[in-house]
């Protein structure tokens, strides 16, 4: 009996958790809105990394460069990455190797309020942009990403 109270219990409050966080996201309304963090090394790129998000938007930036989705490009002139979309649906990857700028960038794909998947994969020396499963756009670099 305890051991039955005991499993409703933990049915009831792991249920309550889940309706509290269910349909949370943010909510940006083109208006400059954004999420910063502090710089911290954690956040340095390597040589083979992933970044992948949903996106939604209701308008376009009238540039691709315009619309960050997730940068790290503020700590010097030539250094850090940005995962950017915008200018009718056009995704970019922009990344600084030996303090160079390195970018790719597709041809507009993406629609306004539709969710897209995204993402940007960088391998050794190959950058790829993803929309929805399918290759956008593909580039190389030699070097080092800088921080």
């Amino acid at each position: 009996m305890i051991q039955r109270l005991f499993t409703i219990l933990l049915f009831l409050i792991f249920n309550t958790q889940l309706s509290i966080y269910q349909n949370s996201a943010l909510h940006f309304d083109a208006d400059n809105n954004k999420v910063s963090v502090s710089h911290n090394p954690v956040y340095n790129i390597g040589n083979e990394f992933t970044i992948e998000a949903w996106i939604n938007a209701e308008a376009w930036r009238s540039e691709a460069w315009q619309g960050s989705i997730v940068a790290k490009d503020q700590q010097g002139p030539d250094a850090g990455f940005a995962f950017r979309a915008g200018k009718s649906g056009t995704l970019i990857f922009v990344m600084s190797v030996n303090n160079t700028w390195n970018e790719i960038q597709s041809s507009p794909k993406m629609n306004r309020r539709q969710w897209h998947h995204v993402a940007a994969v960088v391998n050794n020396g190959e950058m790829k942009l993803f929309i929805d499963g399918e290759q956008a756009a593909r580039g190389t670099y030699s070097g080092m990403p800088s921080h």
